[in-house]
């Protein structure tokens, strides 16, 4: 009897069959991972760019009614 052991893990199938399904998990719970990732990064860099925006024109005096 052939014994099919997962890549990922320590599971072990007696069916390649079984053992093909099982990986598939693996494969969702990476892509959660990746797409949880993915989500904070682009998070951070719209929160980076927001901070960046802030206070422009501030130290050239834009909107002063004062022109002397």
């Amino acid at each position: 009897m052939a014994i099919y052991s997962c890549p990922h893990c320590e599971r072990v199938f007696s069916h390649r069959a079984s053992l093909r399904n099982h990986v598939k998990t693996h494969d969702d719970i990476i892509d959660k991972v990746l797409r949880e990732i993915a989500e904070e990064v682009e998070h951070e860099q719209e929160e980076d760019v927001n901070y960046e925006g802030e206070g422009e024109g501030e130290d050239k005096g834009e909107g002063s009614d004062n022109d002397e």
